[in-house]
């Protein structure tokens, strides 16, 4: 009777698995700026982690890739980079404020909170976006998009900075855009 629970448990954790592509994780260096009541600020090295989501879609990588930037022009990003021969697709430092494409920032990041108002909602957002096609064992696609942000106290500058987290909803929008306009949905 004793095992009963342990395999319970077993099945759970094997049921809840993700069957998608495991996550594509880097880890950076950030600085954190902090304003002082003095007037000056103290900056706070640290490391952060960048999640790549990643979603597998049955077109070909050119197309796939000729659909992502499609989806960056829908989304009113105007790209730095497009790199064809790494299929990647950049947004580097756009300044955002309070939406994205017609919806609030606070769906797609958590720059945490002041006065128990979200900062993505009353900062000034520096947004960066990459998005890079792959190509499968079976000559399919991955599409892996990777999100930086860093909210800034509009009324206090570079004094006071924070680290946004991502919460996936963009990553998924510009995955599902792609499989939109492929006709995958």
């Amino acid at each position: 009777m004793a095992r009963l629970p342990a395999l319970s448990a077993l099945l759970l954790v094997t049921a809840c698995r993700s069957t998608g592509p495991a996550p594509d994780v880097t880890t950076t260096q950030v600085t954190t700026t902090i304003g002082i009541a003095t007037g000056g600020t103290v900056g706070l090295r640290r490391t952060a982690e960048e999640v790549g989501h990643s979603t597998d879609l049955r077109i070909r990588p050119d197309s796939a890739f000729r659909l992502l930037r499609a989806v960056y022009a829908d989304l009113q990003f105007v790209p730095g980079r497009i790199d064809p021969s790494t299929r990647e697709v950049a947004v580097t430092a756009a300044k955002v404020r309070r939406r994205l494409a017609g919806v609030s920032l606070t769906r797609y990041l958590d720059c945490g909170s002041k006065d128990n108002l979200p900062n993505a909602d009353t900062y000034d957002i520096e947004l960066s976006v990459l998005s890079q096609v792959s190509v499968n064992a079976d000559s399919t696609s991955r599409v892996t998009t990777r999100i930086h942000a860093v909210a800034s106290d509009p009324f206090h500058g570079a004094g006071n900075q924070t680290t946004c987290t991502t919460l996936g909803a963009l990553e998924a929008r510009i995955a599902d855009g792609v499989k939109l306009r492929a006709g995958l949905r």
